[in-house]
């Protein structure tokens, strides 16, 4: 899988040495002093970092269910909420949420969906980052 992130980073022309990544279908941490495994990703993980990447995985996971959302704008809310109250989340004041762009599609209402989201989100006084800033 590594030899992927290099191989797509020179078909993309990415410049510099660093990325960004987010292994398939794993949690998996390599940022700073967060270090976390899935389901034997670690040396994957280890070898990006070893070419200067980091790793992210998620505190909070929206998922799908036969190609549809299972969440409304307000479960997912209460999602975030609940990891920050349970201390569920890999920094104290940060919180990264896994949402696939599926979930939004406008065939189910997605950008209305979304609006809606983030309207939520900003009335609780959760701010938007980048993951570079994490």
């Amino acid at each position: 899988m590594a030899e992927g992130f290099e191989k797509a980073k020179g078909l993309l022309g990415l410049k510099g040495p660093k990325l960004i990544a987010r292994l398939s279908g794993r949690n998996t941490w390599r940022v700073g002093n967060i270090a976390s495994n899935d389901l034997g990703s670690g040396k994957t993980a280890d070898l990006l970092v070893e070419k200067g990447h980091k790793v992210y995985g998620w505190d909070v996971e929206c998922r799908m269910e036969k190609n549809k959302p299972m969440g409304t704008p307000n479960e997912i809310l209460k999602k975030i909420q609940n990891a920050f109250e349970n201390n569920k989340t890999k920094k104290k004041d940060k919180v990264i949420v896994l949402i696939h762009d599926v979930m939004f599609r406008n065939s189910m209402g997605g950008k209305e969906k979304l609006k809606q989201l983030i309207e939520l989100l900003q009335k609780e006084e959760f701010n938007f980052d980048f993951v570079s800033n994490y």
